[in-house]
């Protein structure tokens, strides 16, 4: 170290003894004296061995800020890379989520309607099995009493009969929808979360 800072000074004079060299060299030229040669020669060997160290420094120096720039650099693109995909991401996820909240809407809606229109089945079920009770009842009573109104028991047996088939059509229909629509729907979810993953 001691040496270094002695050669500091020497470093700092010979490049004043060069620029005092070159700015006399520079005004010889202007009014036109020649200068003598023996001096401009070593002044060029000396300039030479001091550009060739200070070349060293440069280069040096050079080879740092250009890795601090490059590691600068990097650090700037992926800030920039990483609030631009996150917007995207954000932007893909609130899209999903809207999805999944309408489509959980959706089939909430549906749910309940097809609550509805079992407890309406239901209630059709019973009424039926209460006017089959009646006819049954109506049947035994006419059994009893003689057969007099056989055609009014046969169509109202009739009617009986095609009212509760409907109604179990009903269920199954309801049944099988409410099945379909489950299946659609989890489907619709899991294909949308399947994007999301990607």
């Amino acid at each position: 170290m001691a040496d270094g800072s002695l050669r500091a000074p020497e470093a700092v004079k010979d490049e004043v003894a060069i620029l005092e060299a070159a700015l006399r060299e520079a005004t010889a030229r202007k009014h036109g004296f020649v200068m003598d040669t023996s001096v401009s020669q070593a002044q060029h060997m000396l300039g030479a061995q001091m550009h060739g160290a200070m070349g060293e420094r440069f280069d040096s120096a050079v080879a740092v800020y250009s890795v601090q720039l490059k590691a600068w650099i990097d650090l700037q693109v992926d800030a920039r890379l990483n609030q631009v995909l996150q917007a995207a991401l954000d932007n893909e996820l609130f899209a999903a989520r809207q999805d999944c909240a309408a489509a959980l809407q959706s089939s909430e809606l549906t749910e309940r309607a097809q609550s509805k229109l079992l407890n309406v089945v239901e209630g059709l079920s019973e009424e039926m099995g209460r006017l089959k009770a009646c006819q049954v009842g109506a049947q035994m009573t006419t059994v009893a009493h003689g057969g007099a109104n056989a055609s009014a028991r046969e169509e109202v047996f009739t009617t009986v009969e095609k009212v509760m088939s409907t109604v179990d059509e009903l269920k199954r229909s309801v049944m099988r929808g409410q099945s379909e629509n489950t299946a659609e729907r989890v489907g619709r979810t899991e294909a949308g979360l399947d994007e999301l993953r990607r």
